[in-house]
C-alpha cells in the first residue's frame, strides 16, 4: 500500500486531489507479497475529472487527464509543419511536410550515416553473430525488409545498394522532378 498520505485539494502537475475512489490488492510475485494500488478521483486544471492510480501520479508518470499529452501532441505537429527547411540546390524554400513521400522522409533516404555501433560502415548491413554473416536489410514505408546474408561483406553490400536502387530510387527520383517543376 502507498504509504504517502494524500490530502484531498492536495495538487501534482495539473491534477488536484478530490478523494479515493478505490484500491485494489494483488500478488506481487517478484516481491512475493500482497500489494495495493490506490486510485483517486482527480480534478484536471481544464476541467475534466478522472480516475488515476496513485503510483501514476506520484511517480510524476501521469501530470494531467491526457490533455496535456495532447497539447504537447498539437504543438509538436504544428511546429513539424511550420518548420521550414531552405533547399540550396534549388533556392527554394519547401516545407518539412512536403519532404515526405508515402510515409517515407526524403531526408531519411538521402542521409548515409551509420549507427554508432556499426561495422560494415553502411547502413542497413550488420554482422549476425550467431549465423557467422552479414545480414542485410531495408526500411521502406515503415516496413522492414530483409534481404538476405551473405558470407562476405561485399555481396552484402551489393545487395543493400540494389535494394537502394529498387526501393529508394523512383521515390527520390519522384521528388526531384517535383523540385524541378517548381523552378
Amino acid at each position: 500500500m502507498s504509504k504517502k498520505r494524500i490530502k484531498q485539494g492536495e495538487r501534482f502537475g495539473r491534477l488536484i486531489a478530490l478523494e479515493e475512489v478505490s484500491s485494489t490488492t494483488y500478488y506481487h510475485e517478484k516481491d512475493d507479497c500482497f500489494k495495493t494500488v490506490r486510485r483517486f478521483n482527480w480534478l484536471c486544471d481544464c476541467g475534466n475529472e478522472k480516475v488515476i492510480r496513485l503510483p501514476d501520479v506520484l511517480s510524476g508518470n501521469t501530470r494531467s487527464c491526457s490533455c496535456l499529452e495532447i497539447e504537447n501532441r498539437d504543438r509538436i505537429n504544428r511546429d513539424f509543419v511550420e518548420n521550414e527547411i531552405w533547399n540550396h540546390e534549388n533556392a527554394l524554400l519547401f516545407h518539412e511536410r512536403d519532404r515526405i513521400e508515402k510515409g517515407t522522409k526524403i531526408t531519411t533516404l538521402r542521409r548515409n550515416r551509420t549507427n554508432k555501433n556499426n561495422k560494415s560502415g553502411i547502413r542497413g548491413v550488420c554482422w549476425d553473430k550467431s549465423r557467422n554473416k552479414w545480414s542485410v536489410e531495408i526500411m521502406i514505408k515503415g516496413k522492414k525488409i530483409h534481404l538476405g546474408r551473405f558470407e562476405r561483406m561485399d555481396n552484402a553490400i551489393k545487395a543493400r545498394r540494389a535494394a537502394e536502387a529498387k526501393y529508394f530510387k523512383p521515390i527520390l527520383d519522384k521528388y526531384d522532378t517535383k523540385i524541378l517543376q517548381h523552378t
